[in-house]
């Protein structure tokens, strides 16, 4: 739940459930709400990277020419303000670093990107 409320998650929820029997009979007309389902079912994964300046930005390109097609990847800067809870990561010291989730599980901050690479490929 990337953005800390779960009454959006609860929403989600309920739209789907209503929709449920209608996505049964005519899944080509839901095509959005079978994502959202499949969401549901499984959640994706959730790249955070946190880090500052051309470090940061050359990560978030790496990262968007990989294939990553159960995942979502968000590059904020360490100033970012206001962030809800599951992205609002610690600064370190290093550069960049990065925090892959799936639901409210996250690994341990990476700041080796060949690493991070890796890991984001690995299955759950």
């Amino acid at each position: 739940m990337v953005t800390g409320e779960d009454w959006y998650a609860r929403a989600a929820r309920r739209t789907v459930a209503l929709f449920y029997p209608q996505m049964r009979d005519y899944p080509a007309g839901f095509a959005a709400m079978a994502m959202a389902l499949a969401e549901q079912l499984v959640p994706p994964k959730l790249l955070v990277l946190r880090g500052r300046g051309p470090e940061l930005e050359r990560w978030r390109d790496e990262f968007a020419r990989e294939y990553l097609p159960d995942g979502v990847v968000l590059a904020l800067p360490d100033d970012a303000a206001r962030l809800p809870a599951p992205l609002d990561k610690p600064r370190r010291s290093q550069p960049v670093n990065g925090w892959l989730c799936r639901g409210v599980i996250c690994l341990a901050p990476i700041s080796d990107l060949i690493q991070l690479k890796a890991v984001c490929k690995e299955t759950p």
